[in-house]
């Protein structure tokens, strides 16, 4: 099935896309879950942000080799993110009887969450599972079936192409009207889930973390950090015809971290054409503001897609052990700032005024991961920037400073255009697909483990393969999963 020259427009996506869900429409506003989480959860509003991350995991700021007057504003940014101008100093010579109490309160607190913790064997803050439980009363559901109406490649680690795909930007007002897309007023702060037929958590309207009572206004200053980190390194670079002009759009799209694929040999981290574009992003990627966006969204992987973090977590630590023995430093996977980024092996940096995305799939990403997207700079959510996810049947507003997690190598997606005064940044993290086959091929290409395996490995190996997306599926959590154990979920 494709997608055909029945609209309005008379585009013709191309006769080999698959698209039986693109009709789909959101079954419901909200999936009443309402008699399923009842739970005892103390009524107070917790502070803290979702992520357990604070900016003092981040590890030793290390600085590039040389210095280059082109970035070293850049580089003083590495240092700490400004603080929000609601911010009030305080003394430190004594404190006041209502901080005392403040400080009392905050341990009464901790010790409540401590032992409500400990009572459930599990050690997700109480306030990250009020905020989950709010998700799943705010769920979408979605008339999509992972196991049958998605595209994988026949080895089930990947995406499959999908071509020719239009090199346009669609308004809100084209995909409502001609491809029936729902349009989503999502606030950029409130979390959702998106459930497939079966339950399945396919992927998540994060939101943002919290800013602590004593900090308000952090997450926002955070994200102004950043955006003005990321136009400190657009400003320091140059960009090649191939990083300006690709499928995604005509803007600057810097990858950074590791990858496999695309003709390399075997997993590295990425190296761009100049040693001076390598040290403005290592430089950027010590940039703390960076670092708790990129924490923040592998924390939203880690609570609403539990094993498929595990399964990313555990290789790349298994991949980065391997290469730890090379003699030459620049072989070795491992960096510095590996723990306060988070999960997510890969990164890219949309630096153009205007990243908006076509129409398109990450088809070369694991196929069961998600992919996380946050957009940062100044524009109207309501009005462009949204993101559009076809196979969904959604078109949901997307704020400056927000996070979504899609699997995006199954996914087809793409962006509204914004206003030509407005900009528009973002920082979208993944895993390649050739990194966990590399592993769980031992530690070699496709190619190369055939040529040394047996009869009964080759066998073995094809019988995985054939299962492989099925299990996948299986990797994405259930709704029933996230729910309280004192509750009974009937499908």
């Amino acid at each position: 099935m494709s997608w055909g020259t029945n609209n309005a427009s008379g585009i013709d996506f191309g006769p080999d896309v698959y698209t039986a869900p693109l009709n789909a429409s959101i079954q419901a506003t909200s999936v009443s879950m309402t008699e399923y989480l009842r739970t005892k959860l103390i009524d107070e509003a917790m502070d803290g942000a979702l992520t357990d991350y604070s900016p003092a995991d981040s590890g030793p700021q290390t600085s590039p080799s040389k210095d280059s007057d082109k970035f070293v504003q850049l580089k003083n940014m590495t240092s700490q993110i400004r603080p929000s101008t609601k911010t009030t100093a305080r003394s430190t010579s004594k404190k006041t009887l209502q901080n005392k109490d403040r400080d009392a309160q905050r341990r009464r607190k901790q010790r409540e969450r401590q032992q409500q913790q400990t009572s459930e064997h599990d050690d997700t803050k109480v306030h990250v599972k009020k905020r989950r439980l709010n998700a799943l009363k705010d769920a979408l559901q979605i008339k999509l079936n992972l196991q049958q109406d998605v595209v994988v490649s026949t080895t089930g680690w990947q995406g499959r192409r999908r071509g020719p795909l239009p090199k346009k930007n669609f308004t809100k007002e084209e995909v409502q009207q001609e491809f029936g897309l729902v349009h989503f007023p999502w606030n950029g702060k409130d979390s959702h889930l998106l459930l497939d037929q079966d339950f399945n958590v396919v992927g998540i309207l994060l939101g943002q973390p919290r800013d602590k009572v004593e900090q308000p206004g952090e997450w926002k200053a955070t994200c102004q950090d950043a955006f003005e980190a990321l136009k400190l390194a657009a400003a320091s670079m140059t960009f090649s015809d191939k990083e300006c002009n690709h499928r995604c759009g005509p803007f600057p799209a810097v990858p950074h971290g590791i990858s496999f694929g695309g003709g390399q040999k075997e997993p590295k981290h990425l190296n761009h054409d100049s040693a001076e574009k390598n040290q403005v992003l290592e430089t950027l990627m010590q940039v703390k503001s960076i670092q708790r966006i990129c924490k923040f969204a592998s924390e939203g992987m880690r609570l609403y897609g539990a094993r498929n973090y595990t399964y990313m977590y555990d290789t790349m630590e298994t991949l980065r052990e391997h290469y730890d023995t090379r003699s030459d430093p620049k072989q070795r996977l491992r960096r510095p700032y590996d723990k306060a980024v988070g999960v997510f092996p890969c990164r890219s940096f949309n630096l153009g005024e205007q990243s908006v995305s076509y129409p398109h799939t990450d088809d070369a990403n694991l196929a069961q991961s998600w992919c996380s997207i946050t957009p940062l700079g100044t524009f109207d959510a309501t009005k462009g920037g949204q993101l559009i996810l076809w196979d969904l049947g959604l078109v949901v507003d997307f704020p400056s400073a927000s996070t979504i997690l899609i699997p995006s190598a199954l996914i087809l997606h793409a962006n509204t255009p914004i206003a030509p005064n407005e900009t528009r940044f973002s920082i979208v993290q993944y895993a390649a697909a050739g990194l966990f086959r590399w592993v769980e091929n031992g530690f070699m290409s496709e190619e190369a483990f055939l040529a040394q395996a047996t009869k009964d490995q080759i066998k073995e190996h094809t019988e995985a393969r054939q299962k492989r997306w099925g299990e996948a599926v299986k990797m994405f959590t259930n709704l029933q999963e996230l729910l309280p154990r004192n509750s009974q979920h009937t499908q």
